[in-house]
């Protein structure tokens, strides 16, 4: 889904989330896998906050994504680390360059749960393991069922900021394991406020479910982490599953 409204408020939607530790605790699983890479391939960058702390580290970043009004917010929150940053606006479900030997491809932050159909991420995953090299990693994170299901679904969020308020409903379908979020604002005006709306589907999957799409593919030494803890193991009411392996 192309974050095209959204993409003017989501820094301020995401002000609490220490994107510091986010990118730290990336860099620990991959350097669990193997030696420290020099370039780094970002799945769904969105508006560059992992992106932004990974330059900040001294890698070499190559970010794609799907919306191009949140490509733009990270050229411009990027644009002092030159050439060590590329963006490609690109949907993943149809990934085509012709670069090999990537050190590492990392994806924060439900990039795959948007994928409503597990052959769309099969594709990418097996898109991208001829191109990672020999030991290369792979590191990304999906919003657990629990998190679509209990936590998000079925429930509705608001903020009002100086020029905006927002509305965001969400529906979950449990037969499809489909989460439909509708989000409304209203953008203020001299005299009124002006109406905006968008919606995004993200579809929940098991960590089984990729653990074995994973090994099917060929990547080895699968490890599966939830909600940035240290330890190997998930559990029913874990929100934010991790997935460590290399080629």
């Amino acid at each position: 889904m192309q974050y095209s409204v959204l993409s003017q408020i989501y820094d301020q939607l995401m002000v609490n989330v220490d994107y510091e530790m986010w990118a730290s605790y990336i860099e620990s699983l991959i350097l669990e896998q193997g030696p420290k890479p020099q370039n780094i391939l970002e799945l769904g960058c969105g508006s560059g906050n992992v992106t932004e702390k990974l330059l900040e580290k001294g890698y070499e970043v190559v970010g794609i994504d799907y919306s191009e009004e949140m490509l733009e917010i990270a050229e411009e929150k990027t644009e002092e680390f030159g050439n060590n940053i590329i963006y490609i606006q690109q949907d993943l479900r149809e990934i085509d360059f012709e670069v090999y030997e990537i050190d590492t491809v990392i994806s924060a932050n439900d990039t795959f749960n948007y994928m409503t159909d597990i052959k769309d991420i099969e594709h990418v995953l097996t898109y991208l393991y001829p191109r990672i090299k020999k030991g290369g990693q792979l590191v990304f994170d999906i919003s657990s069922q629990y998190k679509l299901e209990k936590v998000l679904g079925n429930n509705t969020y608001g903020e009002s900021f100086d020029d905006m308020v927002y509305l965001w409903e969400n529906f979950y379908d449990k037969e499809q394991k489909l989460i439909n979020m509708e989000i409304n604002f209203f953008e203020k005006s001299e005299k009124e406020y002006k109406r905006f709306s968008e919606t995004h589907i993200q579809k929940a999957y098991t960590a089984e479910e990729i653990k074995e799409l994973l090994q099917k593919i060929g990547y080895e030494n699968i490890k599966v982490y939830a909600d940035f803890e240290k330890e190997e193991g998930y559990n029913n009411n874990s929100q934010r599953i991790f997935f460590s392996c290399r080629k």
